[in-house]
């Protein structure tokens, strides 16, 4: 989480909202978050991933995430005081450009930042997993499967067979947007030939192992 590390932002977005006094305790909070997140138990960094994450978006040529400021702050402050400036505060948007390039028979999606030349994220996988966020946001709006289906114009079982990606433990979906995932999890294995299971310690033994 490169955010947390950028303290010079951390620290404005704090004076900017009338908490400069917790800078310095911010600022610690986010070096003991970045390190300590991977540990913690796997609902709570669902949760956090939620809250922190306004949300994703997918370009030919980008992928731009969008973080709530206003969370992150209070998050950081560990306070409970909720100014109507924290409130109304807007999204930290972070774009990162990439590549498109061919590896066998699959193709690959390059990031292009400069900050991780090695890593290599898969299109086809983060496309999937944000079609199943999609399906069940709509559904529980009070879509129905039809309903859904007909908006994003494919087939009823099709959103049937994507929507438990959304339930993805929140260290798979983050290690998939990273390119961190073992070479051997695509797109075709994890929608056809795995069946999830609903436990996402199951999931990190079935498909990182």
């Amino acid at each position: 989480m490169r955010l947390l590390a950028d303290h010079a932002t951390l620290a404005s977005w704090m004076k900017d909202h009338g908490l400069g006094e917790l800078v310095a305790s911010g600022v610690r909070n986010a070096e003991q978050f970045a390190t300590g997140y991977i540990t913690r138990a796997a609902a709570d960094r669902r949760e956090i991933l939620q809250r922190l994450v306004k949300r994703i978006d997918l370009a030919p040529n980008t992928i731009t995430i969008r973080f709530n400021i206003g969370v992150i702050i209070q998050h950081l402050t560990q306070s409970d005081h909720q100014t109507q400036s924290i409130a109304a505060c807007g999204s930290h948007i972070v774009t990162t450009p990439f590549a498109m390039a061919r590896r066998g028979i699959e193709t690959k999606l390059v990031l292009s930042d400069g900050s991780s030349p090695n890593q290599k994220v898969d299109a086809a996988l983060i496309h999937l997993i944000a079609k199943a966020h999609c399906y069940m946001k709509a559904m529980t709006n009070g879509k129905s499967r039809n309903d859904v289906a007909a908006i994003y114009r494919v087939h009823p079982p099709q959103v049937s067979q994507a929507l438990p990606l959304a339930f993805l433990d929140p260290t798979i979906t983050e290690a998939i947007l990273t390119g961190r995932h073992p070479a051997s999890l695509n797109a075709h294995r994890l929608l056809r030939d795995v069946e999830l299971p609903l436990s996402w310690p199951a999931q990190r033994q079935m498909l990182f192992t």
